[in-house]
């Protein structure tokens, strides 16, 4: 994972502000967008087949974030289904972002910060 100071900056901003301590709902409005399917906390690993609704809320966040942060070239649909489509939208942020642990179409906690800090080198 590459650590570029716009990136180091953001997430201590982020943490000065509270975002990533105690988040509102307002802020994770503002910051997130739509994405608002689950609460910020909730980061379960995910990969790809099917979930039960509560976990579907979460792939929805996922395909939201991919949508809303991570630049991804071709929109997701937010059904909640980690299907083909959102496992290639995954491992394309995985493969960006560098992202520890290798590209493997898990999101798990080093996923998950990739998708709320990306890497602004990633944009298009």
């Amino acid at each position: 994972m590459r650590f570029s100071r716009a990136r180091i900056g953001a997430a201590v901003a982020a943490l000065c502000l509270g975002g990533l301590v105690a988040p509102s709902a307002a802020h994770a409005a503002d910051t997130y967008g739509r994405c608002n399917h689950v609460n910020d906390w909730y980061r379960p690993t995910l990969k790809k087949g099917p979930y039960n609704s509560s976990t579907a809320a979460a792939v929805k966040r996922v395909q939201c974030l991919i949508d809303v942060r991570a630049w991804y070239p071709q929109p997701l649909s937010k059904d909640g289904e980690f299907g083909a489509r959102t496992d290639a939208a995954v491992r394309w942020v995985q493969d960006c972002d560098e992202t520890t642990g290798g590209v493997d179409g898990i999101v798990g906690s080093n996923t998950w910060l990739d998708l709320y800090l990306p890497d602004p080198d990633c944009s298009l």
